[in-house]
């Protein structure tokens, strides 16, 4: 490299060196001048604080009082009440406003907040906010009008911080100044001791440097010193003898490194670009996340990699999310069973597959996802199986219904006897169990239909379930016109209780049937059995008590109840 002018060179040295001490100076006047702003900034924010303390001693005083008169309609005496107020020093004006945010009164010809806003409606306590009165800056501090419990609207008052800003900015510009003559001062002593002992002898190796820049490997530069200048000089020296042995040797080596260089960089061109084309090609999202952890705790993931497929979930283009940690795009999933996994697998190393419902703002629906560790943060492979999981839970939903009155099956009711068995007996209470039949239900389809018939037991299903009231009944049919209602914790007079609810249910229905022999409407018949159960054994006797009670309330009439021994 050959230089245009080597005569300019010690100048061009001397003022490099005089603007990196400069810019040295002006990062340490900037860190100082930073230190001093923060200060008077600090000393701002605890003048805004007494501010506020002596709003709230002042204020505080008055909203019992303008409530009242908020109450009695008063605009007199409001207004009265606001010229007080505009007359201590500092406040600019003062409104009142009604409980919807709406201008209620202000003394001023063009109000200053037409309408509060909900976030300044507070229920209690105050609301400061900085806003501009008049080319002014200012301090609005809102204020709930409460009386007795009750509240008649909002005081808002402007404080004038205009005095205290100017303070600010003139001590600010004072520390400035300071500086100012600081670095002046330090820029005249720097450049004459530089000139001396740094610029000269650097500006005679420079022309050395040039010489061997130009072609001349071997010119020796002639500085006699024994500060560092020097040392460096005699090192040059021996530099520049080798430099020519060196010079083919580094050509040699250059040259087999860039022909690795530009086959490494074309396969790794070709490995990304099918990577890309098989990510973006996957209908799974696929994202990498990196561990954060804070005191050797993993206490968030940052995202490193995402196809987009994941990027439709979770951000409208990858560009704005990559970098970033996941709790801060969506920290509610820090709530999820999911985001718990996410750290058991970048913990333990161990995989995970699962999945899990996702009810967030930007991600709502069934996902499977699988969860692998990778060096130090996690892989996530998911896919929205919402349609699927959707067929899936309705189709086990019909499957425990009965398809004629829509209340449970009969397998729902034998499975959930079978748990609430168990149960009972683990903890020692009570279970109850209802049998009932549709009296003359024969006769009552051979003289109505099958239609009828079929309306007949779905009203009926309806007054059943109507007294299966708490949260772990269950009114279930059991077959044909039979139906079974259970009843975990109840003893006998309890089950008995509600077999007279649900006679009382079936009279008030009042369906037609001429053909029984218990009267002219429907009725039912119903047989109890209760147990405290020991055994699994005793399960099936138990439902065999109940059978035999109904058979008992059949035997003694119809449209009554037995309860078993």
């Amino acid at each position: 490299m050959r230089m245009k002018n080597p005569s300019k060179f010690p100048r061009r040295l001397e003022a490099q060196v005089f603007r990196g001490f400069l810019l040295v100076i002006l990062l340490v006047s900037g860190v100082f001048g930073f230190l001093s702003f923060n200060l008077e900034r600090n000393r701002l924010d605890r003048t805004l604080e007494s501010i506020e303390l002596l709003l709230d001693a002042g204020v505080g005083q008055k909203t019992g009082s303008i409530a009242n008169l908020m109450f009695f309609r008063n605009r007199e005496g409001i207004a009265l009440t606001l010229e007080r107020f505009s007359a201590i020093k500092g406040i600019l004006a003062a409104e009142v406003y009604e409980p919807d945010g709406s201008l209620s009164y202000s003394p001023l010809e063009n109000p200053l907040t037409p309408r509060l806003d909900k976030s300044a409606r507070a229920e209690s306590g105050a609301v400061v906010g900085r806003m501009t009165v008049s080319r002014r800056p200012a301090l609005s501090y809102t204020a709930p009008l409460i009386a007795l419990g009750t509240n008649y609207g909002y005081l808002r008052v402007y404080y004038d911080l205009s005095e205290p800003i100017a303070q600010m900015e003139s001590s600010a510009m004072l520390f400035a100044g300071f500086f100012v003559a600081l670095i002046l001062t330090s820029l005249a002593i720097l450049r004459a001791l530089t000139g001396r002992y740094v610029i000269r002898p650097i500006s005679k190796l420079s022309s050395v440097m040039r010489r061997v820049a130009e072609g001349d490997l071997g010119a020796q530069a002639d500085i006699r010193s024994n500060n560092e200048i020097g040392i460096m000089t005699e090192a040059f020296n021996a530099m520049s003898r080798e430099n020519a042995v060196m010079y083919h040797q580094l050509e040699e080596i250059n040259l087999s490194l860039e022909d690795q260089v530009l086959k490494r960089t074309k396969e790794l061109k070709e490995s990304q670009g099918l990577l890309e084309s098989v990510l973006n090609a996957s209908q799974d999202g696929i994202m990498v996340l990196k561990s954060v952890k804070k005191d050797d705790e993993i206490v968030d993931f940052q995202w490193l990699m995402m196809n987009p497929e994941a990027m439709a979930v979770f951000v409208d283009r990858v560009s704005s999310i990559v970098g970033t940690n996941i709790l801060s795009r969506v920290p509610a999933i820090a709530q999820e069973e999911i985001f718990e996994d996410f750290r058991t697998v970048a913990r333990t190393k161990a995989p995970v597959e699962k999945e899990i419902y996702f009810d967030l703002e930007s991600i709502r629906g069934w996902y499977r996802f699988s969860i692998v560790a990778i060096d130090e943060g996690i892989s996530v492979t998911f896919r929205n199986i919402s349609e699927r999981k959707l067929l899936e839970l309705d189709l086990e939903k019909r499957a425990k219904l009965d398809g004629l009155t829509g209340i449970a099956n009969r397998s729902f009711f034998e499975e959930r006897l079978a748990g609430e068995w168990e149960k009972a007996g683990a903890e020692r209470h009570s279970l109850a169990v209802i049998m009932i039949d549709v009296d003359y239900f024969k006769r009552f389809n051979d003289t109505y239909g099958h239609l009828a018939g079929d309306q007949c037991l779905r009203r009926c299903a309806e007054a059943f379930e109507k007294n299966a009231k708490r949260p772990l009944d269950l009114a279930a049919r059991y077959g044909g016109e039979e139906f079974v209602i259970l009843l975990p914790r109840t003893d006998r007079d309890g089950a008995a209780l509600v077999a007279d609810a649900i006679q009382r249910d079936i009279r008030d229905l009042a369906i037609p049937h001429s053909a029984s022999d218990v009267g002219e409407t429907l009725t039912v018949s119903m047989g109890i059995a209760v147990a405290s159960p020991r055994e699994a054994e005793a399960m099936a006797s138990f439902i065999e008590s109940a059978d035999r009670a109904l058979y008992q309330a059949k035997k003694q009439g119809r449209d009554r109840y037995c309860l078993s021994e």
